[in-house]
């Protein structure tokens, strides 16, 4: 969850720099217009199959390579802490950025445990309020669990920590030496442990069987919450979080102290490039063949089509459009937003034309509704 979503003002008026202004009202099909269950399809398409496939080769994978990651950057922590130098705070900064990547592959999945949790809020709410994590530090005052501390902890708080503390690698690493510090940035890291583990224990154990079993099309189904949450991440997280904020689409002016890692260099297009690369790769892993089951293949098992275009050819094109822009960026969002924002604008309507075709065509193509209130209209 970003907490600049929701200090946006009821009376502000959008930039008009995104592609389309299109109320969901305009489309009748869509829920929040109506409160009208979706017909069950009358297809065959093997929708278990599909439940099956995302648990075994998205879900288990992607929190298992999470996992994975944070024990690496736990150790490193370890080392840092131990002995505090500028090589020490180098390994501990990459074990970080490698961390931070593969949470982008699971990020998406805010559904189950993850949303018992509240995973992407504790793990990745930006930006840090650095005053308060200061605050809590001197006087050794913190309980990640309280809500109240979603400000304070997961990556945004390491890209603080590691980069934001002095001038210098050195000055940074010095500061480990004080025990304040050093136990905040173990206690930050042992958090993200208990997240991943909790969250993985639940699909490798009971929760995927009654995940996979519930296989129909209704608004509480498991496809209908995955779709929903899979648009929704993209819209609000990726396309408003990591680009439309920063680079002031709501806002009168850009605001690139709200990239997703503001501190030094970290390389924030390679995150952005990290969630657009698992977006696409969710929706159609082996691009255009069907032979995985998934959402591309679902709409090509529905022929759907829209105008005489093929939809999934469209959301193709339009992924291949976003990450051309997106690969053209700084690696540095904070200094893309600086020295040339045009180009964040411009990457930001090439997203837009995604919301549209994943939230309006796809999810009509599928018949499913749309269960969440955007902000900002499509």
């Amino acid at each position: 969850m970003l907490k600049y979503l929701f200090k946006i003002q009821a009376g502000r008026l959008f930039t008009g720099l995104a592609f389309a202004v299109l109320t969901v009202c305009l489309v009748g099909t869509l829920s929040s217009c109506g409160t009208d269950e979706p017909k069950e399809q009358e297809d065959e398409f093997d929708r278990k199959a599909m439940l099956q496939t995302w648990v075994n080769d998205y879900m288990i994978p992607g929190y298992e390579n999470w996992q994975t990651s944070i024990i690496s950057l736990k150790a490193a922590v370890a080392a840092l802490v131990s002995d505090p130098d500028a090589g020490s705070l180098a390994n501990t900064r990459s074990a970080y950025v490698q961390s931070a990547l593969a949470w982008q592959k699971v990020s998406m999945f805010q559904i189950e445990k993850a949303n018992e949790l509240r995973l992407r809020e504790f793990v990745n709410t930006y930006p840090c309020d650095t005053n308060a994590l200061i605050k809590a530090i001197v006087g050794n005052s913190y309980n990640f669990s309280k809500v109240s501390t979603i400000v304070i902890q997961g990556y945004p708080a390491f890209n603080y920590l590691l980069y934001g503390l002095a001038n210098s690698g050195t000055e940074i690493a010095q500061t480990f030496e004080k025990d304040g510090y050093a136990n905040f940035i173990q206690a930050l890291v042992n958090r993200l442990e208990s997240l991943a583990s909790e969250t993985l224990a639940f699909w490798k154990e009971s929760g995927a069987n009654d995940f996979i079993n519930n296989n129909g099309l209704g608004a509480n189904s498991s496809t209908a919450i995955v779709v929903n949450e899979y648009v929704k991440y993209f819209e609000k997280y990726v396309r408003a979080g990591k680009v439309g904020i920063p680079a002031g689409v709501y806002s009168a002016n850009p605001l690139p102290q709200n990239v997703e890692a503001p501190y030094g260099m970290a390389p924030t297009k390679e995150f952005l490039l990290a969630s657009l690369k698992a977006c696409k790769g969710f929706y159609d892993k082996n691009e255009s063949d069907f032979t995985d089951l998934n959402l591309a293949a679902y709409l090509n098992y529905l022929n759907s089509i829209r105008n005489t275009e093929v939809i999934h050819a469209s959301i193709m094109a339009q992924f291949n459009s976003i990450e051309d822009k997106a690969n053209a960026l700084d690696i540095s969002l904070y200094n893309q937003v600086v020295s040339n924002n045009t180009k964040m604008l411009e990457l930001y309507d090439e997203m837009q034309k995604l919301v549209v075709l994943l939230k309006v065509d796809m999810m009509q193509a599928l018949n499913i509704n749309v269960n969440y209130v955007d902000a900002d209209g499509d």
